[in-house]
C-alpha cells in the first residue's frame, strides 16, 4: 500500500509539475507583450511630462532674463535718484553759502531773526 500511495504522490507531483511548467511557460510567453504595453504606457506618461518640463524651463529662463533686466533698471534708477539727491543737497549748500557770503542778505537775515525774537 505504501508503494501505491507513494506512486500516486509522484504521479500527482509530476502532473502538478507539468501543469506548473505549462502555466509558467504561458506566463513567460506573455512577458514580451506585457513589456511592450508597459513601454508604450510609460512613453505616453513620459511625453506630456517632458513637454511640461521643457515649457517650464523655457518660462523660467525667460523670467530670469526679465528679472536681470529689471534689476539693472532698478540699479540705474537708484543711481539716478542718488545723483539727484546729491545735486539737490549741493544746490541747497551753495544757496546757503551764497547767503552767508552776501553781506546785505546776511544783515537782512540777522534783522529778520532779531525781529522774530
Amino acid at each position: 500500500m505504501s508503494k501505491l500511495h507513494s506512486g500516486k504522490k509522484l504521479e500527482q507531483q509530476s502532473t502538478m509539475s507539468a501543469e506548473s511548467l505549462a502555466e509558467l511557460s504561458k506566463l513567460v510567453k506573455g512577458l514580451p507583450e506585457k513589456i511592450d504595453r508597459l513601454e508604450v504606457f510609460s512613453q505616453s506618461c513620459h511625453d506630456p511630462i517632458y513637454v511640461k518640463l521643457t515649457t517650464l524651463e523655457s518660462t523660467t529662463n525667460r523670467l530670469s532674463t526679465g528679472l536681470e533686466g529689471l534689476n539693472q533698471e532698478m540699479e540705474t534708477v537708484k543711481q539716478t535718484m542718488e545723483k539727484k539727491a546729491d545735486q539737490a543737497q549741493l544746490e541747497l549748500l551753495e544757496k546757503k553759502l551764497e547767503e552767508m557770503e552776501n553781506p546785505s542778505k546776511r544783515t537782512n537775515s540777522c534783522l529778520e531773526y532779531s525781529r522774530r525774537s
